[in-house]
């Protein structure tokens, strides 16, 4: 009911009506801005019908899907999303996922007719043509990464990679080097490849990667502190930071902190740089490395195996997998369990300890002239 105001004879509302959303009692009171008895019970009733039913808001309409055939939308993916967030290396290997295997097969469908059995006949394609597990699972993992980025840019609804699961893969065969074998092979290159001496000493002393190694420079060789500083990977005509993206510290051992000494060159920034300046290469390295494997008669294994013998080694040896795992620069402690297996031989040392120790020898009641007699 308007009620009118004594200091000013304005009216105004008061009056209580019911929320049309929540149903709950309300009380209006609100000046209606007229001293005309008529104007002000006309603006009340129109006020309180307001508040009692407002208008229906109008449903906005989805945004429509965008139309994309998948080659289209796989080139448009690598350029605004791989190329934007992923190292070289990384931009090098998608691109070979998606023009080898990912675009021949689904080719100019579009993105919202694809589904799950597409997925699996996908990866069954891939499997008919002998591909490893391993590779298999990383392509899948490659297309599910488009698809989730075509659902967030608005191009499809479902990601159908999602639920199709991965091939199971089989026990990870990690080839490594006992300590001994590493001396041999190290025997051979001193003898026959004096100038690579230096370059697989540290591999088999820090466990660094090969982009690591061909990356170093000398300004990351703290010979004070006798460590090195991972901050460099070279990988394919870039140099980028460490694969895990954080730098982290190895420190030298002594025959390493000796070979580092005498290998330094004041006029040289990398540590280990092709004779005429240029980075070193796999092509590069193979060679010096097959030939002194052979001369040493160790069993061949990659040049990556060097990475997975220090961290055997060092676990044969005792030491705590964590700590492993940060001189490896290991992002999880799982990737660390699986490169740093126990040979054989520390297992059956392991077992050994379960053996009973023998019963030290006590005298039974010294001899015979002062033997007591207990009742």
């Amino acid at each position: 009911m308007t009620e009118k105001r004594k200091n000013t004879g304005i009216y105004r509302a008061n009056f209580t009506y019911r929320d049309p959303k929540t149903g709950t009692p309300k009380r209006c009171r609100l000046s209606l801005g007229t001293r005309n008895r008529r104007e002000a019970e006309r603006k009340e009733a129109a006020l309180q019908y307001q508040l009692e039913n407002p208008p229906k808001e109008e449903e906005t309409p989805k945004r429509q899907q965008n139309q994309a055939a998948f080659s289209g939308f796989a080139q448009h993916w690598l350029d605004n999303h791989i190329l934007v967030h992923c190292k070289p290396s990384s931009v090098r290997t998608y691109k070979q996922m998606v023009w080898n295997h990912l675009v021949p097969f689904f080719q100019d469908r579009d993105l919202r007719d694809i589904q799950v059995e597409d997925v699996s006949m996908f990866m069954a394609a891939l499997t008919r043509k002998k591909l490893a597990p391993k590779s298999i699972n990383n392509i899948k993992g490659a297309l599910s990464s488009m698809f989730s980025a075509a659902r967030k840019w608005g191009y499809c609804e479902a990601n159908p990679a999602l639920k199709v699961k991965a091939l199971r893969l089989p026990p990870p065969r990690t080839q490594f080097w006992v300590p001994e074998q590493s001396e041999d092979f190290l025997a051979q290159v001193k003898r026959l490849r004096p100038e690579w001496y230096t370059f697989f000493l540290c591999a088999l002393r820090t466990g660094m990667r090969m982009g690591e190694l061909v990356g170093l420079h000398w300004e990351n060789v703290d010979f004070v502190r006798k460590c090195i500083n991972v901050r460099y990977s070279y990988s394919h005509g870039h140099l980028t930071s460490p694969k895990s993206g954080k730098n982290r510290q190895i420190p030298m051992s002594s025959d390493l902190y000796q070979a580092l000494k005498a290998h330094k060159k004041s006029s040289v920034v990398r540590v280990f740089p092709w004779p005429d300046g240029t980075y070193l290469t796999s092509n590069r390295i193979k060679h010096p490395f097959w030939t002194c494997i052979k001369a040493a008669g160790v069993p061949k294994i990659r040049f990556h195996d060097l990475r997975h013998t220090f961290a055997s080694q060092l676990a044969m040896k005792g030491i705590a997998i964590p700590v492993v795992q940060a001189l490896l620069g290991h992002s999880t402690l799982e990737m660390t369990m699986r490169y740093a297996h126990l040979s054989p031989m520390a297992k059956v040392d392991a077992v050994q300890i379960l053996d009973p120790e023998p019963a030290p020898f006590l005298p039974l009641w010294g001899d015979s002239e002062n033997r007591e007699v207990i009742s």
